[in-house]
């Protein structure tokens, strides 16, 4: 029987039909009187090479033997090796290219190794199974566009027994199935995008710059069109707020240039208008691609309108000892008048007086002036308080209206009645996978064991752990490995335990901490849940941590960045209900003190995989640590 199969253009995934029997003459049906036939779609499919491959002589990618382009991730090699020239037991590869979807989906990226893993699409970690184990399928998901090329790194290890390694995809409408060579392109094509997403500029400033970058081929010459066009609730007009040079217009890039510039002339009024925006869009880039970032929102910055005055940060934390308090006040908007802002202090559980000085007047902006500071004297004494707090409120501006922060707190570390311990300090290293480290790495501790060595200090670390996250012993065995980090614990599991492995008051019923360093958090924060009820967990830590030593001292960690934006702006929010909760929790006789280990946290420099600390990343927690025990232990 042949059944006519129609050709069309259409991305629509596999389809199906049936033919069936029926109606013999002189005979019977038998058993199989129906068929299913699937038509798989050719529409959509793309003209991939398959994926570099960088092919190891170890197991961390530091040894590289050879490299090739394998059409897909689809491999079983047994108890043997990708090639002679590497062993066959301690190998690692690195696929890398771009990936590119035929469906506009969610798609479930599926990974089967033995042994470690990690996948990353569109730079997103997505898989991480980065362990030695048996054949094992980990799963993500992240939703694609179809036709749009993504960045795609796939890192894979070999530690001994079998070796395996595949890739595969599935959605909607499309069937799971070894990511195919046609989807995969070993190759980076140019690729056209605009520096930033968002620029904001005076209206006194005469013209926007706006940057192009081209990545990967940059080795010919090129050209990307742009348009412009008025966005947002108030649009800019072309020819009233800004010169549109031509209908569309075309930015050029030399041989080997991988920056070119957009510059368009804004028109300076004396309207008060209020700030208002336009678009600029790239389009026809006459080779390659163009990025995922391809329009700039430019926000005209109205200098007709009144300026802002507001405080720079919500909160700061200064010591008794420090003699002042400095705060900044910064104007915003138009620059090209004088305007003034009064201030004034306000009790909290510090009181003027005994803890500051009452302090009132006004800040005063010169044209073109933009930051003013306020100092406040902090009062010096010998009473066993703990931290104290009060607060700066701005009002009564003039030629100016008052920003979003017109209020700061102010929280006065206690300086008097240090802790003091008989014998070494014990201290427990409390928190997650960024505490335990991954194999191949020390943790921060190793540095910190150091830094207290030298400086003298009798310490012990104490916990219920003494490996990395996979069993294995930390490379350098010179410093004390016992430590309390579990790899993807959240908060609330490290209180209350998780799956049969113990919780923090079952963990202390084997040592009682003098000093706790708590860095936790990161996973309640990757896993969406609030800032505040993290927060709420974090109280009741450090409530087991006092029913076990009433007079323990804890030090509470800002949580390290990431590379991840989204992630990062999650975290900046925890970070910044820690100064309260410390200074609400700081008690005479069982200190909790702040600790920032986000500052200077560079994790595209500081990290191995954007989250968890190499050793330069390493060595800056260490030290946030020693200087924060240091000022309250001192030797």
């Amino acid at each position: 029987i042949e059944i006519p199969i129609a050709e069309d253009s259409l991305v629509e995934g596999s389809e199906a039909f049936s033919v069936q029997l029926e109606n013999p003459v002189d005979a019977e049906l038998g058993n199989q009187t129906t068929t299913t036939v699937t038509i798989t779609d050719n529409d959509g499919v793309g003209l991939g090479d398959g994926l570099q491959a960088e092919y190891y002589d170890n197991i961390d990618f530091t040894n590289l033997a050879f490299t090739r382009i394998d059409p897909s991730i689809d491999f079983d090699w047994s108890t043997g090796q990708p090639d002679p020239s590497i062993e066959r037991d301690t190998f690692s590869v690195r696929w890398s290219g771009q990936i590119e979807p035929r469906y506009s989906e969610t798609y479930t990226f599926s990974t089967t190794t033995d042994d470690g893993v990690r996948l990353w699409i569109n730079d997103e970690l997505i898989v991480d199974g980065f362990v030695d184990q048996a054949p094992t399928t980990y799963t993500g998901q992240i939703t694609l566009e179809a036709g749009q090329r993504y960045s795609i790194r796939f890192d894979y290890y070999e530690n001994g027994g079998g070796a395996m390694a595949e890739l595969m995809w599935s959605s909607e409408s499309q069937v799971q199935e070894i990511v195919p060579q046609s989807q995969l392109y070993s190759a980076v094509p140019p690729t056209f995008r605009v520096e930033t997403a968002s620029v904001e500029v005076d209206e006194s400033a005469n013209e926007a710059t706006v940057t192009v970058v081209r990545s990967g081929d940059t080795q010919g010459a090129a050209t990307v069109e742009y348009t412009l066009r008025g966005a947002g609730s108030t649009p800019a007009t072309a020819g009233e707020d800004f010169t549109v040079p031509v209908s569309t217009g075309e930015v050029t890039f030399a041989a080997g240039a991988t920056e070119a510039t957009i510059t368009i002339p804004i028109v300076n009024d004396s309207e008060d208008e209020g700030n208002e925006q336009f678009v600029i869009e790239l389009q026809n880039p006459s080779t390659g691609i163009l990025g995922a970032v391809n329009t700039t929102v430019v926000t005209i910055v109205d200098d007709d309108a009144l300026p802002t005055v507001s405080l720079s940060e919500p909160s700061i934390t200064v010591s008794e000892a420090g003699g002042t308090a400095t705060l900044t006040v910064e104007r915003s908007g138009n620059p090209n008048t004088a305007v003034s802002v009064a201030y004034s202090t306000v009790n909290g559980t510090a009181e003027s007086g005994t803890d500051y000085t009452a302090t009132t007047g006004t800040v005063e902006f010169a044209v073109g002036e933009t930051s003013q500071t306020i100092e406040i004297p902090i009062a010096e004494d010998s009473l066993v308080e703990g931290s104290e707090a009060f607060s700066i409120q701005l009002d009564n501006p003039v030629d100016a209206e008052l920003g979003n922060q017109t209020t700061a707190t102010v929280t006065i570390t206690d300086n008097d009645g240090s802790p003091s311990v008989d014998g070494p300090l014990n201290i427990v290293t409390l928190g997650d996978s960024i505490t335990q480290a991954g194999t191949g790495f020390n943790s921060y501790r190793r540095d910190l064991w150091n830094l207290l060595d030298d400086a003298g200090y009798e310490a012990d670390f104490v916990g219920s752990q003494t490996t990395t996250n996979d069993g294995s012993p930390f490379p350098d065995s010179s410093f004390d490995p016992d430590h309390e980090g579990h790899w993807g614990w959240r908060v609330d599991e490290i209180n209350n335990g998780r799956g049969g492995e113990g919780s923090l008051s079952d963990w202390l019923t084997g040592y009682t901490p003098d000093i706790a360093l708590i860095h936790l958090g990161t996973n309640d924060v990757f896993n969406l849940q609030s800032a505040e009820s993290t927060i709420d967990e974090l109280r009741e830590t450090v409530s087991i941590l006092r029913a076990d030593n009433p007079e323990v001292t804890i030090f509470l960690a800002q949580l390290i960045p990431t590379t991840d934006s989204d992630r990062n702006q999650r975290v900046d929010e925890f970070n910044a209900l820690l100064p309260e909760l410390v200074a609400e929790l700081d008690q005479p006789n069982s200190r909790v003190v702040l600790v920032d280990q986000n500052t200077g946290f560079d994790a595209s420099q500081d990290t191995f995989d954007g989250v968890h600390p190499n050793a330069s990343g390493e060595a800056k927690m260490a030290q946030r640590w020693f200087d924060s025990i240091s000022e309250v232990f001192p030797v």
